[in-house]
């Protein structure tokens, strides 16, 4: 399964971002990053697995900082984000469904 990235460039750009680690990665792929930012202000969830479970990391900002400090993982499962995606609120950037929804039915 590939990485789908949405405003960051790559994987390396995205740690940046949060101000963590590569080794903060050992053991889990990426299956999707994405930061919608617009103007100073910015939300991003990333999507990753490790050993079959599924986690979820969620940040957002103001003019006054960036993501970093706000690398946590969440556990997460393919029936809570498709609820989520149906019947919550959960704020998706443009593109983004399609891709979450995407690589949900490949797991």
């Amino acid at each position: 399964m590939s990485i789908y990235l949405h405003c960051w460039k790559n994987e390396q750009d995205m740690l940046k971002s949060f101000e963590i680690k590569k080794e903060d990665l050992d053991g889990f792929e990426v299956l999707l990053a994405s930061y919608d930012r617009e103007g100073w202000d910015g939300s991003s969830f990333v999507l990753l697995k490790k050993d079959g479970q599924l986690f979820e990391v969620n940040g957002n900002h103001c003019s006054c900082f960036g993501l970093e400090d706000q690398w946590g993982l969440e556990e997460t499962s393919k029936e809570a984000l498709l609820h989520r995606m149906e019947k919550g609120r959960l704020f998706w950037p443009e593109g983004m469904t399609d891709e979450l929804l995407k690589i949900l039915k490949e797991l």
